[in-house]
């Protein structure tokens, strides 16, 4: 298992992961992506617990959030639980992934963020809309309290904190710490850095 950990701010969402995983019940590694980000689909970032095989398969997809949903901004709770859920079983199926006759992701769940909006999707597709913060993963009630006790700081650091919480106290949840945001605040940065050097 894992943790993905997800806050909601002003301009999108920032969502973050661990990077352990757990092979054939004992072998461990420190070093795998648990997080995404789609070159087709922008402002899109996809976390996934569970089977790794799986979550990489989604991971690879194409058009991930169909891209006439997203030019007529019309991306919902109801698109992603009758189009993109969907969606990705076909494709797991198509890639032996999944066997044909599954109606669920095995062991599996994801979070999906785009713009300023978050899903998790539960292996059998249940869907539900992120308001604020949330976590998912054998780390989740860890990481759950912590983004209770944080609501006073950044937002990316309230992630960053609550994925080291539960790496520190979850067995299958490491403190390697990975980031990935529905928005590009580069140039904030930038205007910031403009601001304090004319200062």
């Amino acid at each position: 298992m894992s943790v993905i950990v997800a806050v909601k701010t002003d301009k999108g969402f920032v969502l973050g992961a661990d990077r352990k995983v757990t092979i054939a019940g004992n072998q461990q590694r420190d070093d795998i992506h648990k997080i995404f980000t789609f070159d087709d689909c922008p402002n899109t970032v996809m976390g996934g617990v569970g089977r790794l095989n799986i979550i990489q398969g989604i991971s690879l997809m194409d058009n991930i959030i169909p891209e006439v949903n997203r030019l007529k901004d019309n991306v919902n709770t109801k698109l992603i639980y009758t189009t993109v859920f969907p969606n990705i079983m076909e494709q797991l199926k198509s890639w032996k992934r999944i066997k044909t006759d599954n109606i669920t992701m095995p062991d599996s769940e994801i979070m999906l963020a785009y713009k300023d909006k978050c899903w998790i999707v539960c292996s059998d597709g249940c869907t539900d809309e992120i308001n604020d913060y949330w976590a998912i993963g054998s780390g989740e009630e860890v990481a759950l309290g912590s983004l209770a006790q944080t609501k006073d700081l950044d937002p990316e650091e309230r992630v960053r904190k609550a994925v080291m919480t539960a790496g520190e106290r979850t067995i299958y949840v490491n403190t390697n710490v990975e980031i990935y945001k529905t928005y590009d605040d580069t140039k904030d940065k930038k205007s910031k850095d403009k601001e304090s050097k004319e200062a």
